[in-house]
């Protein structure tokens, strides 16, 4: 997992002073690789053991460890925000290429910041469930949309439906066997609040997909996975939160395939079979 994207994702969720010498090293990532401890403390007027304390929060055994791990960073090739990236006078060979940049720099980011070991525990979760529900709106609608479509492929039992009205119908039976899987970018949506608690007081499991550590969401889920905060309040559409979900909720259905998969690969005939009499 990248540091550099790490720190960033976790930053509201960190304390005053860690997040003071957080902001100061994502500010300063070159100067800090050649610092002592002390020397963070003075810059950020805190002190050496707070410094210490913020890396083993970040999941480090000390500050050197912290420092070795940026050095490793700062080698990989770091991307800008896409957001800020385009203009009005682009033209279209500089927009197509620019959105490349930014979709790689998207993926990537994803890929540094997920946790091995939680995607591990959700695909166990998955595979013991009797029932996956998958909840989302707006822009996160799309990730759940291909979810559903690809567990529905491999006979999973997933139920989802756009109009959360009729979803919400589907959730009022929940039972302690089934999993809810809640795509929100910013973990505090209203709707997906609502699913989640009426989840929790009938005994199901929660798993969320957001980029706030700190959100309802995170905080009242069972397990959370996380995608960058990289998207401004005043955004051009949920662009990179999109392609965020979709690498998170592939890597769900890779895993849920990969540990079946001979059974897969029949169900995933047998589905393209039927589907080819369409064109017949």
């Amino acid at each position: 997992m990248n540091i550099i994207v790490k720190i960033q994702a976790n930053l509201s969720s960190l304390t005053k002073v860690e997040e003071k010498i957080a902001i100061y090293i994502l500010n300063n990532l070159e100067v800090v690789i050649n610092e002592s401890v002390q020397a963070v403390a003075k810059h950020t007027q805190t002190s050496a053991s707070a410094v210490v304390r913020l890396s083993k929060t970040l999941g480090f055994n000390g500050f050197t460890d912290l420092k070795l791990q940026i050095a490793r960073d700062l080698s990989q090739p770091r991307f800008e925000d896409f957001s800020e990236m385009i203009e009005k006078e682009d033209n279209i060979v500089t927009l197509i290429n620019k959105a490349e940049h930014a979709n790689q720099a998207t993926f990537m980011k994803v890929y540094r910041l997920i946790d091995a070991k939680i995607v591990e525990a959700v695909i166990n979760l998955l595979e013991q469930s009797e029932r996956i529900f998958v909840v989302g709106l707006g822009g996160s609608s799309i990730a759940c949309e291909d979810l559903y479509h690809k567990f529905t492929r491999i006979n999973k039992n997933c139920i989802y439906n756009q109009d959360f009205h009729l979803l919400l119908t589907s959730l009022a039976h929940i039972e302690v066997q089934d999993t809810v899987i809640i795509f929100s970018y910013s973990g505090k949506t209203r709707e997906a609040l609502i699913a989640q608690d009426y989840v929790k007081q009938r005994g199901g499991k929660s798993v969320a997909i957001t980029s706030d550590p700190k959100s309802p969401l995170a905080k009242a889920s069972d397990f959370t996975l996380l995608i960058p905060q990289e998207e401004k309040e005043m955004r051009l559409g949920a662009i990179s939160s999109r392609f965020a979900f979709l690498a998170v909720s592939d890597l769900l259905y890779l895993g849920m395939a990969k540990n079946d998969l001979e059974d897969v690969t029949d169900k995933l005939y047998n589905t393209r079979i039927l589907l080819k009499k369409l064109s017949q």
